[in-house]
């Protein structure tokens, strides 16, 4: 399954910044958690000097790597998909390193006092990168943590459309919401808040609707056998008559925010 999601990825490298629209909404209001969680809200003179070293796991093509550099000294950035980090690495940031690795198995030399990934860690076992965030985390008590992950009942827009056409549902099934926050609360202790958050994103023509899912590597299925013909002329269908209908297509994104200190 990991090859598959990392030729995913790898294909929609050179098209996510131009896609990923409700993901980098999503990416900055997580980052704002972080700042707000770590500052109490105040307005920092120096803001760059809030973390020393930042780690983003599922850093992709850098697409945070400008936001994250506003608060912090360095970033390291994580993926597994060798044409995201190429494009992390062509935006020629200073102050970031981009490094294909893969965050279940992550080693590195230095701790981190800022560990940050937005919906990336979904394509792993959390459980295993939760301890590779305790050992890569400062050991001073001061170690931020933000994490963004969706949830059970993602795209359900998707799911209704494949069960109009009698497509058995393609959707990956996320982990709900209350098993994810019991996790990351066992695994990164008690000073770890969890907050839900629905996001929906809008397209007004199927392309652009289909393109938010497949053009930024993220449309890896539940099911291994592609559509044939004749379900994908039915699904196109079906969705053209619903943006007749409703003068848009949605996707929607239940998410949880993990935050805090570890």
């Amino acid at each position: 399954m990991k090859e598959l999601i990392r030729k995913h990825f790898d294909h929609g490298a050179h098209k996510y910044v131009g896609h990923a629209v409700i993901q980098k909404t999503i990416a900055l209001e997580l980052l704002h958690k972080a700042v707000t969680h770590k500052t109490g809200g105040i307005r920092l003179k120096n803001p760059e000097m809030l973390f020393n070293r930042c780690l983003d796991l599922g850093c992709g093509p850098g697409i945070n790597y400008p936001e994250l550099r506003q608060y912090a000294g360095s970033i390291t950035g994580i993926d597994f998909s060798p044409l995201m980090i190429a494009e992390a690495r062509n935006l020629r940031i200073s102050g970031t390193e981009s490094l294909i690795a893969d965050m279940e198995h992550l080693s590195l030399p230095l701790k981190y006092d800022f560990i940050y990934s937005s919906l990336a860690m979904q394509w792993c076992s959390i459980e295993r990168v939760f301890e590779r965030i305790n050992l890569l985390k400062t050991t001073d008590g001061t170690c931020t943590v933000a994490i963004s992950l969706p949830t059970e009942g993602t795209l359900p827009e998707l799911s209704e459309a494949f069960a109009a056409v009698g497509i058995s549902d393609r959707t990956v099934n996320f982990a709900s919401a209350d098993k994810t926050a019991e996790t990351a609360h066992q695994a990164l202790g008690k000073d770890i808040y969890t907050e839900r958050r629905i996001f929906t994103d809008r397209h007004y023509d199927i392309k652009s609707y289909l393109g938010a899912i497949r053009d930024i590597g993220a449309n890896t299925s539940s099911q291994p056998q592609t559509l044939s013909k004749s379900q994908y002329t039915e699904l196109m269908v079906y969705l053209q008559k619903r943006l007749t209908a409703q003068g848009c297509l949605s996707h929607t994104y239940p998410v949880i925010f993990i935050y805090g200190t570890i």
